[in-house]
Formats: C-alpha cells, structure tokens, sequence
C-alpha cells in the first residue's frame, strides 16, 4: 500500500511502462532496433521513453483496442467453421466495426482474421464488415487477401462481383453505396 501512494512508487512505474509503450506508435522498426541497442550497450542504462501527451495518450489507446478486438476477431477465426453458431454476431460485428474505423492502424493479423471470418459467415452484413475493413486497411496483406477472394472459385459469383468492387476501389467509402449513388445520379441526369 505504501509503494502505491508514493509519487516515486506505483504511479511513476505504471507511466514509465506507459511512455515505453508509446515508443512503436513514434519509431518504425530501424529506429527501434537502433533503441534497443543503445539500451543493451548502456548496459540498461537508456530506455528510450516518449514524452506523454493527451495525442500519445490517445494513440496508445487506439492501439490497444485496436489489438484487443484484432484478437477477439483471431479467436473467432480460429474457434469455428461456422461463425454464426458459436458466436454472438452482434460482438463480432462490432469489432469489425472498430476495425473499419481504425483500418489505417491495422496490421497483417487483423486482414487474416477478417478473410476467415468473411468465408466462415453466411451473413451479408458481417461479409460486408470484413470486406469494408479489408479494402480501407493500408498494408499488402489485404490487398492481398482481397484479391485472394475475388479469385475464389468456390465463392458465389453474386460475392465474387462485391469483393471485385472493394478490391478496385481505392477509398475509404463504400463501393457498392458509391456505384449505387452514381446509378441514381445518372438516372436523375437522363430524365
């Protein structure tokens, strides 16, 4: 009890391990290793730390939900040949969702959870949910995985055309809302 009330106790170690935390939001991998180096070579003298802010704060947090729900998502790719029967949809979804809203963020782990889940599911909106985060997400694994998919010969041509449709489209919006919204366009323009 003591160690936690003291200022140079408990709350100075839980902000250290914090700051140290932050350091692969702020340095890629050269940097890091180069960090690490000088940490073995100063014999742990050096630990290279990030100052805290509320923007690093923020970031941290996004990164730790972001590998919670990358992890929720592994399991359930893992668990089951079908989604729909062990798992609550609803809890799935809503971990695609934070992955569609963080995809940017997102690593290679997270895009081979969302192609399993996208071939263990029958249901369209959680499909769509792995589609969506697959195409916004910035690394080669998704791109990948999307075009994977859209060679799928095992994969209903009715699908096969939405994964194309994801797969050509380089934005963050929806392809089918946007192909559905110029439709509607071009038929207001010929009457």
């Amino acid at each position: 009890m003591t160690y936690a009330q003291r200022a140079d106790g408990l709350p100075a170690k839980l902000d250290r391990d914090r700051r140290a935390e932050m350091v692969p939001l702020e340095h890629g991998r050269t940097a890091q290793i180069l960090l690490r180096v000088a940490n073995i070579l100063s014999f742990g003298k050096y630990a290279h730390r990030e100052k805290a802010s509320p923007e690093m704060e923020a970031r941290l947090d996004v990164s730790r939900r972001l590998a919670y729900h990358t992890r929720f998502l592994q399991q359930v790719a893992k668990s089951t040949p079908q989604v729909e029967v062990a798992w609550n949809l609803d809890d799935v979804k809503r971990s695609l969702q934070f992955l569609v809203q963080h995809a940017a963020e997102a690593d290679s782990g997270a895009a081979s959870a969302a192609v399993k889940i996208f071939m263990l599911t029958e249901d369209s909106d959680t499909r769509r949910a792995c589609l969506d985060g697959l195409s916004r997400m910035n690394t080669r694994r998704a791109k990948n995985e999307l075009l994977r998919l859209a060679e799928d010969k095992r994969l209903d041509p009715a699908w096969k055309a939405i994964v194309v449709s994801y797969s050509n489209k380089a934005g963050t919006e929806d392809p089918l809302a946007s192909s559905a919204n110029k439709t509607g366009a071009n038929r207001v323009e010929q009457r």
